[in-house]
């Protein structure tokens, strides 16, 4: 029993440090793409963010600007996202669910790991997305509400 305890912290302590790894990138990633100071803003009710919000979506090892739509919609019990990329040759699209937790928006699957920030930058609300796709790339993007 002595080595699964010992098993145990060691991978907590592994996650431990991974999730302190990944907010210290993350955070100094907020300054690298914008140029500008960026405020994070908790999300209270997915509401806060329901709607069609757009932006470029940068590659952090060479892949080139794409452009994309996010809708995010509310449903009784749960929330979806759907987005439509421009910018390839061909464009892509998704969409999954993501849940609120730690004032985020959050989702794994769909062979891709999302977190979805809002923050102020200059006094305007911008949604940061940062992920990871089934290929391993990460990718960041700025998105600003969509004009109608």
């Amino acid at each position: 029993m002595g080595r699964w305890v010992l098993l145990l912290w060691q991978t907590a302590i592994r996650c431990v440090l991974g999730t302190c790894l990944v907010t210290i990138v993350g955070c100094a990633s907020l300054e690298f793409w914008s140029g500008a100071s960026v405020t994070p803003v908790w999300i209270e009710h997915v509401t806060d963010v329901t709607g069609r919000w757009e932006g470029a979506v940068k590659g952090i090892k060479g892949y080139k600007t794409i452009w994309v739509t996010v809708d995010i919609t509310s449903h009784e019990s749960y929330t979806t996202y759907t987005f439509v990329g421009t910018g390839r040759e061909t464009p892509f699209l998704g969409t999954g669910r993501v849940q609120l937790l730690g004032g985020r928006l959050l989702n794994e699957g769909e062979g891709r790991t999302l977190t979805l920030t809002l923050a102020e930058q200059k006094g305007i609300r911008v949604l940061l997305v940062t992920g990871i796709g089934k290929d391993g790339a990460s990718f960041h993007a700025e998105l600003k509400r969509a004009k109608e």
